[in-house]
């Protein structure tokens, strides 16, 4: 099993912006049907080192004036130290608080510092699967996306053809049926069971809470402030039940285990709070958060989030000639007219085309300011 790595960086001084695409095939290229292949990529901006710095210490300025309890945590540990600090600078508790996190953690700290050339600083901004910002620095890569994780697509190549995806409900009903679909569906049991719920629950985990936007909306929805502090609680049990799943083969032994055990895993938060708070304190270590702090918030977002799956996946009432309806996660779980395979049962595989083999196997590194 080889693995073949290519990594192409991008500058633009005007906009002191940058961009590196990271094009990785693993398998055995005597073998075509073993290569998958990432394409993936890192976005940013230069900064001189002492603008970095600066940036760094406005940002812990910032956290620590919206964040009392955090500054009130950090003089319980550090009273005296924070007192010379704000005596010899003349400057406000949140500026000593800032300087003291500094000293210690080092003074890029909070940064996501990529790399540093000389007295320039290359700070992150985006990271991972950023297809439109890649596209815009690397056109060339554009026919090639699509192949990106050919050995992790939830449907089967008939289901392609179709367009079945995210977002395209599917209703199959006895007129409209295959007999290969009717022999699949005949057989499954549609009882929602608690089983069910909860790999439903573990499913809408990513859409409810993966981004900032939903993830804030959700907390209002429950019941929670939407504070500093509250996010962190939310975001920490969010981290650490994504991890739960980490490593686990996909089809071992039931294809959904991994959106089950998320969802346990997320709950398993409230009865064993000092999960979130050392999650916690890998980000933020004065955070000030208490036990009691985690159960309640994260109490009131599990509540909401089973009130709502309930809502939205009744038992589903008896219909003349009905068979199988998907209406909030696209197709999953429909078959396949062709074969039968259920949308998002496992991962499938698609073998990589020679011409875009050839494109990986011919790229070279470059460092290319524009």
């Amino acid at each position: 099993m080889s693995k073949i790595r290519r990594s192409l960086h991008r500058e633009c001084g005007g906009s002191r912006k940058w961009c590196r695409l990271e094009v990785e095939l693993r398998g055995m290229l005597s073998k075509p049907e073993t290569l998958e292949l990432s394409i993936s990529g890192s976005a940013g901006v230069m900064m001189p080192r002492h603008e970095a710095e600066e940036d760094a210490r406005l940002q812990w300025h910032q956290y620590f004036e919206d964040d009392p309890e955090a500054l009130g945590s950090l003089f319980k540990q550090h009273s005296q130290e924070l007192a010379d600090t704000i005596a010899t600078l003349g400057c406000t508790a949140e500026a000593a608080a800032a300087e003291l996190v500094l000293a210690h953690d080092g003074p890029l700290h909070g940064l996501d510092v990529v790399a540093e050339d000389g007295s320039t600083v290359y700070v992150g901004e985006s990271f991972g699967q950023i297809t439109e910002t890649l596209s815009q620095w690397f056109p060339e890569v554009v026919p090639y996306l699509g192949w990106h994780l050919n050995h992790m697509r939830p449907g089967c190549e008939h289901q392609d053809e179709l367009g079945w995806g995210p977002g395209s409900p599917v209703v199959i009903d006895r007129a409209t049926a295959t007999a290969v679909q009717l022999e699949v569906l005949d057989g499954l049991d549609f009882d929602r069971n608690a089983e069910d719920r909860e790999i439903h629950l573990g499913t809408h985990l990513q859409p409810l809470l993966g981004h900032r936007g939903a993830f804030t909306d959700t907390m209002d929805k429950a019941g929670v402030p939407p504070t500093q502090l509250n996010v962190q609680i939310v975001w920490a049990a969010y981290h650490y039940a994504e991890r739960s799943c980490w490593g686990r083969p996909p089809m071992a032994p039931n294809p959904f285990a991994c959106e089950r055990t998320m969802w346990r895993a997320f709950k398993q938060c409230i009865e064993t709070p000092y999960i979130v708070l050392r999650e916690m304190a890998k980000r933020s270590p004065y955070s000030g958060a208490r036990s009691s702090d985690v159960q309640e918030v994260l109490g009131k977002v599990v509540a909401y989030l089973e009130r709502e799956a309930e809502a939205e996946w009744p038992k589903p009432e008896p219909k003349a000639g009905w068979v199988f309806e998907a209406k909030h996660s696209g197709p999953l779980g429909a078959p396949c007219p062709e074969c039968g395979y259920r949308y998002g049962h496992a991962w499938t595989k698609r073998t990589l085309p020679r011409e875009v083999v050839d494109w990986v196997l011919g790229l070279e590194e470059e460092a290319e300011a524009a």
